[in-house]
């Protein structure tokens, strides 16, 4: 059973932390002042997690059939030579994507948004690359520890990419995760969820009998 699984559910004021293990079986809630983004989110709900372990965060607009456990088990082995300089690893994807996250040998490093036409719109780097240079798809789902919740973090409402570039400018390493064999849905549209229903869980075929 995995230890932590939590769900970041972003409304206009509130973030529900959904845990695998919740402490009196219910879903916390922290409040938000005004409409908060992820890593906010996260930051407003740190004082419902313990600090024992590794938790997973998945948002709640994805499927995907990503092993948790393949991946949480890929982060505490990278946590050996790392160390408290891990925070986190993140699943990602070779995939065709206008926005993607850079990697280098050190891990994190910035991100990249592109056009059709493959040229880049915008971009942020925190450092030099070191090594080879990675371009990965996010998958929105992550293994985090949870000494996180009390480093260094954007001011205001934040996403949490921005969160881990400003540790990765700090030197803590965020590394990623292949998951590229992997399902993967992005479901943060009523269209997009429909596909995903009939992609994913096709009715099943009823029989039929002679009256």
């Amino acid at each position: 059973v995995l230890p932590w699984v939590v769900a970041v559910v972003v409304t206009a004021a509130i973030a529900v932390v959904v845990m695998g293990r919740p402490r009196d079986g219910s879903a916390p809630t922290a409040e938000l002042d005004g409409p908060p983004h992820p890593g906010a989110g996260l930051l407003a709900a740190a004082p419902l997690f313990r600090r024992d372990g590794t938790f997973l965060l998945h948002n709640v607009d994805v499927l995907s059939r990503i092993p948790l456990d393949a991946l949480l088990a890929a982060h505490r082995a990278a946590r050996h030579g790392l160390a408290d300089r891990l925070v986190a690893s993140a699943a990602v994807q070779a995939r065709d994507t206008n926005r993607c996250l850079l990697f280098d040998a050190q891990g994190l490093m910035g991100w990249e948004n592109r056009g059709d036409d493959g040229a880049v719109l915008a971009s942020q780097r925190v450092r030099e690359p070191v090594g080879s240079l990675q371009r990965w798809s996010f998958t929105g789902i992550h293994a985090i520890e949870p000494t996180m919740l009390g480093l260094p973090h954007p001011a205001g409402r934040f996403s949490i990419v921005s969160w881990y570039l400003e540790l990765a400018r700090l030197g803590y390493a965020i590394l990623p995760v292949d998951v590229s064999g992997c399902d993967w849905l992005d479901v943060g549209t009523p269209e997009r969820l429909a596909e995903a229903h009939q992609a994913w869980f096709p009715p099943e075929p009823r029989s039929v009998s002679r009256p």
